[in-house]
C-alpha cells in the first residue's frame, strides 16, 4: 500500500489512488512533486550565424551553438578539425578572407559528447594578375573564389558605380588604362544567399616604353643587349 505510484509530474501512494477513485481528496502536504529532469546527453547541436543575410568583410560576425542537455553543455570550436575557441558563442569583431572555411562545434557534458552538423563560413576573395605592377596598356584579369554550396553566380562591380561591371568568376580588362583605375569587388551569390568579397584596387603605374639605339650613354635603367649584334634595348617606365 506503501508503495509510490506516478501520474504525470506527481507521486500517490496506493491508498491515495484508491481514495481518488471513490471521490475522495488528498490532503496537499500529501502530493510530492516529481522531477522529472532525468540527466541526458547533448543532443545533435545547431549552428546559427548572426547577422543571418548577407556577411561583408569587415563586419561583425557571431556563431552561436545550441544542444539540449542535462546538465547544461559546455561547448567548443573548431575550423576543419583545428580548436579555435570555447563557449557557446565564437565571435568575429572583424571578419577577412582568411576566415573563410568550414566551421562546428562539438556540446559536451558528463553524459557524453556530440559535433554539430558543418558550416560553411564563406566569403569570396580576389586575386588578381599579373600581381606585380599594372602598366598602361597590359591586360589585367580578376578571379574570384568562393566555396559556396551549390555553386555560387559572380558579379564584378566598380565603386561608386551603380551598375555592375562584368559577370562571371573572372573578370579581364585586355587594354588596361587610367580610366579602369579603382576599386573593385565581386559579388557571390546562389540560392543560399550572397556575399560581397573587399574591395580591391587597381591602379595603373606608368607606360611602357622601349626603344633600340646604337650608343647609350645612361648609367641607370634597365639594359638589355638584344643578340646578334650591339644594339642595346632600355626599358624604362614614364608617370605621365
Amino acid at each position: 500500500v506503501g508503495r509510490d505510484h506516478k501520474v504525470g509530474r506527481r507521486l500517490f501512494t496506493l491508498y491515495d489512488l484508491i481514495t481518488l477513485c471513490y471521490g475522495g481528496s488528498i490532503p496537499q502536504h500529501r502530493i510530492i512533486t516529481a522531477n522529472t529532469s532525468s540527466p541526458d546527453a547533448p543532443k545533435l547541436p545547431s549552428v546559427s550565424v548572426s547577422p543571418s543575410a548577407e556577411i561583408v568583410e569587415g563586419s561583425s560576425v557571431t556563431l552561436t551553438c545550441s544542444s539540449d542537455a542535462n546538465p547544461a553543455a559546455k561547448y567548443t570550436w573548431f575550423k576543419e578539425n583545428l580548436l579555435k575557441g570555447q563557449g557557446q558563442s565564437y565571435y568575429f569583431p572583424s571578419i577577412r578572407s582568411e576566415d573563410r572555411g568550414i566551421y562546428y562545434c562539438q556540446a559536451e557534458n558528463k553524459h557524453g559528447q556530440i559535433k554539430s552538423l558543418q558550416h560553411l563560413l564563406d566569403l569570396p576573395s580576389v586575386s588578381v594578375s599579373p600581381s606585380a605592377e599594372i602598366v598602361e596598356g597590359s591586360s589585367v584579369t580578376l578571379t574570384c573564389s568562393s566555396d559556396a554550396n551549390p555553386a555560387a553566380n559572380y558579379t564584378w562591380f566598380k565603386e561608386d558605380e551603380d551598375s555592375p561591371t562584368a559577370s562571371g568568376q573572372i573578370f579581364t580588362i585586355s587594354n588596361f588604362s587610367a580610366d579602369h583605375s579603382g576599386r573593385y569587388y565581386c559579388e557571390a551569390q546562389n540560392t543560399r544567399g550572397r556575399h560581397n568579397s573587399t574591395l580591391h584596387l587597381l591602379v595603373v603605374t606608368g607606360k611602357l616604353l622601349t626603344f633600340t639605339c646604337l650608343h647609350v650613354s645612361y648609367t641607370r635603367g634597365f639594359v638589355q643587349r638584344l643578340p646578334g649584334g650591339s644594339k642595346l634595348r632600355m626599358s624604362f617606365y614614364s608617370k605621365s
